[in-house]
């Protein structure tokens, strides 16, 4: 026999004492998280197997307890339920939170408080059948005229640096460890929270990528390519519910399985579309589990459909997301905000100045500032109070007038090249992706999913006026520079003349239309203050001067024809008055908001469609050890057990019986078990017995139909072999190890038996000690140990 066939990684002396969840191993690397506990609060730490602390993080600021940890099967994420009832996903690098997860919906009114009792992270089971063709030109699984296939062929828009990233002097050039700057991350609207989407990828939104230095496309392409089928996050309440996220983000809504009951277990069968799970009523402390399975049944998740809807609600949302981002930038430069002055302030703060001189000054007793102004524009003379003004006005210094210069100039531009460079090409390619969900609207496939081709029509219809809206902007931004220009190059001219006894001073570089147009559409009152207040914009084409009739294209042409042969004569030309659009609402802000808040209900609504055609059975034909009478559905057809005795060979023939402390499936073929010597106090043991090679037995009937609870099925085959009914396979255990730690009336255990991996953890009663085992090993201790802190 074996008796060290096990090497031991580590063995941790913790500080203080730790909890250890059945999930906490990770499935592709030899870490584990610990749950400790400081305060009146939580704190999540992922540690090595081998031994190091790698972090420690506090779980939000809320947050009392953590009930339960999973691991994404691609290892990088980690999930965390929490009481009062919440989900965060973590980064597997520094801990740091990635993501909230809403379940708005498990508050409400029920008998019980409101508690996650369930945590599974599951993949894709499902192995593609033949020869995969290769995809030579890397479509990556999407459809070819799809939006998104036009969005991977457009050029990238700039990408937009993050609030926290953002850094002053002071960070730059403060000591290390100084660094005084708060974190005033922008707080997401609640169109963003409650808005469906998966894992944030700005390059299948047309986005270029915010790592420095990298290849957006090239890197988008790389890390779908590394993407391990999908998986489902799967959350189960005390009230009965079963939540479910698409790849661990994206909410799929819940689906309701028995009032006051929760999920104790639940298993995904070889269809990816369904799962089998055993209830327990919440109306008890300790509650037997239903010996009858429930299946639950999502047929949408067999087909590519869902991730389709997923990928497009991602991508409008990232897209939204961008213009809100930009818009309000824009708003804050012009109008300003809580924290700054914006750009618009300096010219009526100069007018206001002016007309206070007039008034206060030189006592006239109405004020006309515009009047004045234009008056020295058109014939160079000054009344005494712009005389005394542009003398010595607080504005008036060639400093003072190169700051306004810089802040109106730099904000106008702003204003021009992120509305036609940004937001333009945001709206247009969010158009694209809206076009193809109202196409959804119609087809059949996607009838489960709601879409109300009205709501999305509207939804296109304000995204239409975005796009005219926004390049409107950029052409007034355009004109309004033109014109600040040729005031400001005017008043340092008017200036200059007043300061100055040289008479020849006569080099005016300025446009007198431009800067009497200024005068009256700019310095008071700009055009642009229009697409920041206002109502929301609902013109139409005919409202802009589109014919409302469309022409024949014959018609077009003979016109064009006609206009070509007369060359450079004008007659042709209809005497037409330029279109006052004066009327017309243009508020790119509340534009955005709108159609942001319509998007994410469409969305929201359309996220559900996999939780309503779910379906859920309670009592189903089981085909494997409990098979059930496909005529009745009622009870099962037979219940076969298999009684196994693991003892110790130093029992010579009868064997040495052992106590088990703890038993966790391990793989396919075998458990891991945690044993002590009978009545003893002593040195705890692991060992590992095989499962898939047992000799079963059948129950008689009278023992398992009446009996609806898994616990009470245990019970009575325990009561029949006591009996004589059933006999028991004595099994020897051949390979064990014993434990560096002491063990006490419980311990706890977490494994993983993934190939290449294969490692257990056991945690102590005490929660202060914890080993890890590799059970793969030869039984060479290559082991360390280790202490928190």
């Amino acid at each position: 026999m074996e008796t060290n066939a096990f090497s031991s990684l580590a063995v941790l002396n913790l500080q203080s004492s730790y909890s250890l969840f059945e999930s906490a191993c990770c499935p592709d690397k030899d870490l584990v998280v610990l749950v400790s506990r400081h305060g009146r609060k939580d704190r999540l730490s992922l540690w090595k197997i081998q031994g190091p602390k790698i972090w420690e993080v506090q779980v939000g600021a809320n947050i009392q307890e953590i009930v339960n940890v999973a691991w994404s099967p691609d290892g990088q994420t980690i999930a965390v339920a929490h009481s009062p009832p919440g989900l965060t996903l973590h980064s597997m690098q520094d801990g740091h939170e990635e993501r909230v997860l809403l379940l708005d919906q498990i508050h409400s009114s029920t008998l019980h408080a409101p508690r996650i009792t369930g945590l599974w992270w599951t993949q894709d089971s499902r192995k593609q059948t033949g020869v995969p063709v290769a995809d030579i030109f890397r479509r990556n699984n999407v459809i070819t005229g799809s939006a998104h296939s036009i969005l991977k062929i457009l050029p990238l828009l700039d990408h937009l640096q993050e609030d926290d990233n953002q850094l002053n002097a002071a960070d730059l050039f403060a000591f290390q460890g100084t660094q005084t700057r708060s974190q005033t991350k922008r707080e997401l609207p609640d169109f963003m929270r409650q808005w469906p989407a998966l894992q944030s990828d700005p390059v299948t939104a047309s986005m270029s990528s915010h790592l420095p230095g990298s290849n957006s496309k090239s890197t988008a392409l790389d890390a779908e390519a590394s993407v391990v089928g999908e998986s489902l996050l799967f959350v189960a309440d005390n009230v009965g519910r079963l939540f479910s996220f698409l790849d661990g983000s994206y909410p799929t809504g819940y689906v309701t399985l028995q009032t006051e009951h929760s999920i104790k277990s639940l298993f995904q069968h070889s269809p990816r579309s369904v799962f089998t799970a055993h209830l327990a009523s919440s109306a008890k402390t300790i509650s037997p589990s239903c010996f009858y399975p429930t299946l639950i049944t999502m047929p949408l998740l067999d087909n590519r459909l869902v991730r389709d809807v997923a990928k497009s609600s991602t991508s409008a949302r990232t897209l939204l997301w961008y213009i809100w981002r930009l818009v309000k930038d824009m708003r804050a430069a012009w109008l300003g905000s809580e924290s700054m002055s914006g750009a618009r302030e300096l010219g009526p703060r100069w007018v206001r100045a002016l007309e206070m001189k007039q008034t206060a000054d030189f006592g006239e007793k109405d004020s006309a500032a515009i009047l004045d102004l234009t008056r020295l524009l058109l014939t160079g003379r000054s009344t005494e109070a712009l005389a005394d003004l542009l003398g010595s006005g607080e504005q008036m210094s060639e400093r003072g007038i190169q700051k306004w210069e810089t802040t109106v100039s730099e904000t106008l531009i702003k204003l021009r090249d992120f509305s036609e460079k940004r937001v333009t090409p945001a709206f247009q390619r969010l158009h694209l992706v809206l076009e193809e969900v109202e196409g959804w609207s119609l087809l059949p496939q996607y009838a489960a999913f709601e879409f109300s081709r009205d709501d999305v029509d509207a939804c296109r219809h304000l995204c239409a006026r975005g796009i005219v809206v926004s390049s409107w902007l950029a052409s007034v931004a355009r004109r309004e520079l033109r014109r600040f220009a040729s005031f400001v190059a005017w008043l340092r001219f008017s200036v200059n003349n007043l300061n100055t006894t040289n008479e020849g001073n006569t080099g005016a570089r300025y446009d007198v239309l431009e800067v009497n147009n200024y005068f009256m559409s700019g310095l008071q009152a700009s055009p642009i203050d229009k697409w920041f207040v206002g109502p929301i914009p609902t013109f139409t084409p005919e409202d802009l001067g589109v014919p409302d009739q469309r022409q024949p294209l014959q018609e077009v042409l003979e016109k064009a024809r006609q206009a070509a042969k007369q060359g450079k004569e004008e007659g042709w030309r209809k005497a037409t008055s330029q279109k006052d659009l004066d009327h017309i609402d243009r508020n790119l802000d509340a534009l955005a908001q709108e159609l942001a808040t319509r998007c994410q209900r469409i969305f929201a609504h359309a996220a559900g469609a996999v939780s309503r055609s779910a379906s859920v059975t309670l009592k189903c034909v089981c085909l494997f050890r409990v098979p059930y009478d496909a005529a009745t559905h009622q009870q099962p057809s037979r219940v076969e057990v298999s009684i196994r005795e693991f003892y110790l060979p130093e029992g010579g023939e009868e064997g040495m019986p052992v106590d088990l402390l703890e038993v966790q499936f391990f793989d396919d073929e075998h458990v891991v078990i945690v044993y002590r010597l009978p009545n003893e106090t002593g040195p705890v043991f692991v060992a590992t017995g095989s499962y898939n090679d047992l000799g079963y037995e059948s129950l008689q009937a009278d023992a398992y139909v009446n009996i609806y609870a898994r616990e009470k099925l245990v019970m009575a085959t325990v009561e029949a072999w006591n009996k004589g009914q059933l006999r028991s396979v004595k099994q020897m255990i051949t390979r064990r190890r014993r434990l560096n730690i002491q063990g006490g009336e419980r311990v706890s255990v977490a494994v993983n038996g993934l190939a290449g991996r294969r490692v257990a953890c056991v945690l102590n009663e005490e929660g202060v000690a914890m080993e890890g085992l590799d059970l793969e090993g030869d039984g060479e201790d290559i082991e360390g140990s280790g202490e928190d802190g």
